[in-house]
Formats: structure tokens, sequence, C-alpha cells
């Protein structure tokens, strides 16, 4: 394999690890991100925060691996699941921050208002003032 189709692969695993990780957190509910609402109700922060806790859970193990077991960081499985876990929460977060009712979707939108009685983040595409998004 080269390079460029190891990523590939790398890429297609974090899409099934995706998935998994989804059906896993929302359980029963339709809520795709419940298990970040929850746990940002009980921690008393935003559900960004705790997934960013979720993030340091798998950075920390890294660290730990590096420094008091090196050779781990060359066991495939290990790196797959603490990198994969932690590129599935980054994709989640991605789609957390564009989910969020009220707040713009780009930078480039932030300061450009409310259009058509809705916040430019939901308004549909064509209706935004200078559509940048």
């Amino acid at each position: 394999m080269t390079g460029q189709e190891h990523i590939i692969q790398v890429m297609s695993d974090i899409g099934t690890n995706f998935q998994k990780k989804q059906d896993e957190y929302k359980g029963a509910s339709d809520d795709v991100f419940r298990n970040f609402n929850q746990g940002a109700k009980l921690n008393g922060e935003s559900p960004e925060a705790t997934l960013l806790g979720y993030v340091n859970k798998q950075i920390v193990s890294l660290f730990d691996a590096k420094n008091i077991n090196p050779d781990r960081l060359n066991d495939v499985d290990f790196i797959n699941e603490k990198a994969g876990d932690i590129a599935t929460y980054m994709i989640i977060l991605m789609g957390m921050v564009r989910n969020k009712p009220g707040k713009p979707k780009h930078e480039c939108c932030k300061d450009k208002g409310t259009i058509l009685g809705s916040t430019i983040f939901n308004a549909p595409k064509g209706d935004r003032e200078n559509d940048c998004c």
C-alpha cells in the first residue's frame, strides 16, 4: 500500500469508528450529541467542553505510553484506537458547532446580523447578506 492508500484506509476506519461512537453515545435517543449534552449537565459545562474532556483522556493515554512504555507508540492497534478516537471526537465537535442554533457557521458570517427574522446560521442559502457560507 502507498502512503495515500493508508491514509484513505484510515479515513474509512474513522468513518466506521464515528458510526460506532454515534450509536453508542445516542443510545435509544435521536440526539446524536446526547452523551455530551448529558455530561455537560452533570459537569456544569458546555457539551463542547465535555467532548474535549474525552479528547484529553485519549491524549493523556498517549503521553502515558510515551513516558512509561514508548514501544506502545509503535503498536498499530493502540495508535488506531487512541488517534482514531481523537479524530472521531474532532468530527463530532465540528458537527456540534455547525448544529448549534443561533451561531454562524463560519467566521466570515459572525458580524452579519440577522436576515429575514432568522440568524444567518439558520437562514436558507441565498437569504444571507453577502452569502459567504
